[in-house]
């Protein structure tokens, strides 16, 4: 075992621990999956940058003013978005869809050139500035100044919040919110002040730890926030399972973990496609091994589906032909757009052609995710990797002159399959587990899966250019 890998090892489940401190928070104080959390700190790295390049603030006082954004921001979000809909529906996707809709408007500032600094220039200059200039070399691997702090400042942090919400008085009402919601109004807590305190500490703990990360991502606004997203965000995740999404002492273990063995791997194997493998391989396994702590924090407070009030039409309109076939009435017009638009005279071109198509690949698309959520009370973050799956299936079925309905009733079992296996867990355990597994397989798609000579390819134009090379010139243009 090399023990410079360990040690990056350690650094990177750091930064996945801390996140998955704060998912553990979020979801104790509200009871749904944030998937903005780790969005939260993308802004304050931004600043911080602005802060200290621009401006030339001393770096300790840049990150006091920073870290306080990602309070603001997180608690904006839960008193203007997440909290009206709670109030609303107790249905927890809602929450988490909104989530994703927050980590994308956050994201989009990384491409705003009046926030985020150009990568040339980050680069020019060597990088996000650190926050001291010592270093340190470890089995041939030198850590700067932002590795040093992330292994001082994490474990501190982490010890600190522990000692709050132990021993502290609003740690404790905190502790009693999370635990039961109705007891402890009775005994006089402000359950949605005590949340608001929450969300301020979840968002002041993604800022702290993406200001820190920020040169481990490569440096720079859009590269953080394009490593500081999903893929980060499922392994923390992960190891958020691994205390059941309640303690914050094995999230913080569960994030040492699998940073240390993903960063073996990748020492190992010098293949980030199978360190992604592995990491995917050991969540899964953690989210069968606690199964019962997973379901028993996914109880029964938490609806993943609200049932529908029953529609009561008027007696007077209720035997009105356009009442009585009202769905014939709705369905008839698109059907006759869907038929006619493609023999327009504008629209009979080849991209035109191929938006069309799209279009019904995603009404397809979304049709499966109705049955999935309405069925079975499920979601999946991953479908369009399921979509993927059979797309690459038809690719390296159709040049060999197989029959169409071959190929779509093939690519079709193929993604059942796929979707079966990643489903697994979440047929014994209550929830959005299933949500956390699919969030996987769109991670380990791309990365790995799709990668592979047996399935797909490495090549960027995909595999069509290993068997139909005359198809290349149309898919270079």
């Amino acid at each position: 075992m090399n023990t410079g890998n360990l040690v990056l090892g350690l650094v990177n489940g750091m930064v996945i621990g801390l996140l998955a401190v704060g998912l553990v928070l979020i979801y104790r104080a509200n009871r749904f999956l944030n998937l903005a959390h780790a969005s939260f700190g993308v802004l304050s790295t931004t600043l911080m940058d602005k802060l200290l390049v621009q401006w030339n603030f001393n770096w300790w006082v840049a990150f006091a003013i920073c870290v306080p954004l990602g309070s603001v921001l997180a608690v904006l979000s839960y008193r203007l978005i997440i909290r009206p809909l709670q109030n609303k529906t107790r249905s927890s996707v809602v929450a988490l869809l909104a989530s994703i809709g927050i980590a994308d408007f956050l994201g989009t500032f990384a491409y705003v050139k009046q926030f985020a600094p150009p990568v040339t220039e980050v680069a020019a200059r060597g990088g996000f500035p650190l926050p001291f200039g010592s270093r340190i070399t470890i089995g041939g691997v030198t850590l700067f100044g932002d590795s040093i702090a992330i292994l001082i400042i994490a474990p501190i942090v982490v010890v600190a919040l522990s000692l709050f919400l132990r021993y502290t008085t609003v740690g404790k009402m905190t502790r009693a919110a999370s635990a039961n919601e109705d007891e402890a109004r009775l005994v006089g807590i402000w359950v949605r002040r005590v949340s608001t305190y929450t969300w301020a500490i979840a968002g002041a703990l993604s800022a702290l730890t993406a200001i820190l990360y920020a040169r481990q991502a490569g440096v720079g606004l859009s590269t953080t926030s394009t490593s500081f997203g999903y893929d980060l965000l499922f392994i923390a995740l992960g190891a958020a399972a691994l205390g059941g999404f309640r303690s914050i002492s094995l999230a913080l273990a569960g994030g040492l973990g699998l940073g240390v063995a993903q960063q073996l791997t990748l020492g190992v194997s010098g293949s980030e496609s199978e360190a992604t493998l592995v990491v995917f391989l050991l969540i899964m396994l953690i989210v069968l091994s606690q199964g019962r702590r997973i379901a028993g924090a996914f109880d029964a407070s938490t609806t993943v589906l609200e049932d529908l009030r029953p529609l009561r039409i008027p007696p007077l309109v209720r035997d009105h032909a356009l009442v009585r076939f009202r769905r014939l009435f709705l369905i008839l017009p698109f059907t006759f757009i869907a038929v006619l638009a493609p023999k327009l005279p504008g629209l009979r071109t080849n991209a035109n052609q191929f938006l069309l198509t799209m279009i019904l690949v995603y009404a397809i698309l979304a049709i499966s995710l109705t049955i999935l959520i309405g069925w079975a009370g499920q979601i999946s973050l991953g479908h369009v990797a399921v979509l993927a799956a059979g797309a690459y299936t038809a690719a390296r079925l159709v040049p060999h002159g197989i029959s169409l309905p071959v190929v779509v009733a093939c690519s079709g079992v193929i993604g059942a399959v796929v979707l079966v296996i990643v489903g697994l867990p979440a047929l014994r355990i209550r929830g959005l587990t299933l949500a956390v597994t699919t969030l996987g397989l769109a991670v380990l798609g791309p990365e790995w899966l799709f990668q592979q000579s047996f399935f797909g390819s490495a090549k960027p134009y995909g595999i069509l250019l290993d068997h139909s090379p005359a198809y290349a010139p149309g898919l270079g243009r």
